[in-house]
């Protein structure tokens, strides 16, 4: 545990556990390419299948105890955590858990901390609930969408900005390669942007804005290149902020030089 280094949790979503291969993907490229203090949260018995709104319900809990962790070791360890290094990235309903850490530490020291990324917010039970992530959870918030929409019409990512700085690739509804049949193929796909946004150090994910606002494709949106963005982890050293659009290839590499 290396002092004044960043703190970065990943928590997993629905179904998920210790062998999910997003989480092991997550963990390898942090360690591989970053200096820092990695934490995985394992809510597995908490976000077990079949019961989805069991599940949803602990986010809100495990978000706490997530916050009241941070607090002890601020506390404790003040020369070695600091609450402004911490980066929390949540995938799907772990997005939430991030939010409710960041909200709930907040309000128990008055500090907020520095960074949550959120992959592809699950949207069932969060859309309209008013408890999603949102922009004030943290310093910097940064939201990735793959799969933005409703989930009686099988998405499962929410689809309203929930970030300081919201990356919509490809639309950020369905992702190329993924097929209509394909259960949770473009929700994964957040994840494997944001990893690759750390492997991949030959190209970047440039983003922009549209001049004619949020398209629901790149093709139809008018670039704004006086607000330039990057998708993924140096997304905070990017200038541009809001809705931000590019388009990936559909396989590995993902990132798509536009």
């Amino acid at each position: 545990f290396g002092t004044k280094k960043d703190l970065v949790f990943i928590v997993h979503g629905f179904g998920q556990g210790e062998h999910s291969t997003m989480l092991i993907d997550m963990k390898d490229a942090f360690l591989e390419k970053i200096d820092c203090n990695f934490v995985i949260v394992l809510w597995t018995e908490g976000a077990k299948k079949p019961l989805y709104n069991i599940a949803a319900a602990n986010t809100a809990l495990v978000g706490r105890q997530i916050a009241l962790l941070l607090k002890k070791l601020t506390e404790e360890f003040p020369d070695t955590v600091s609450s402004s290094e911490v980066h929390l990235i949540g995938f799907s309903l772990g997005a939430h858990v991030a939010g409710f850490c960041g909200r709930t530490f907040t309000l128990i020291t008055n500090k907020t901390i520095g960074r949550i990324t959120g992959l592809d917010p699950a949207n069932a039970l969060f859309t309209n609930s008013g408890v999603h992530l949102r922009a004030s959870d943290a310093d910097f918030v940064d939201v990735i969408h793959t799969n933005r929409g409703q989930a009686s019409r099988g998405k499962m990512g929410i689809d309203k900005q929930c970030g300081q700085v919201d990356f919509y690739p490809n639309g950020g509804s369905r992702q190329p390669g993924c097929s209509w049949f394909s259960v949770g193929c473009s929700h994964r796909r957040s994840a494997e942007y944001f990893v690759e946004s750390l492997t991949n150090q030959n190209c970047k994910f440039v983003s922009y804005s549209c001049t004619n606002g949020l398209q629901d494709s790149v093709e139809a949106c008018i670039r704004n290149e006086n607000d330039q963005s990057e998708m993924g982890y140096t997304s905070k050293n990017a200038l541009g902020r809001d809705a931000q659009m590019l388009p990936t290839n559909k396989r590995p590499p993902y990132c798509k030089v536009w």
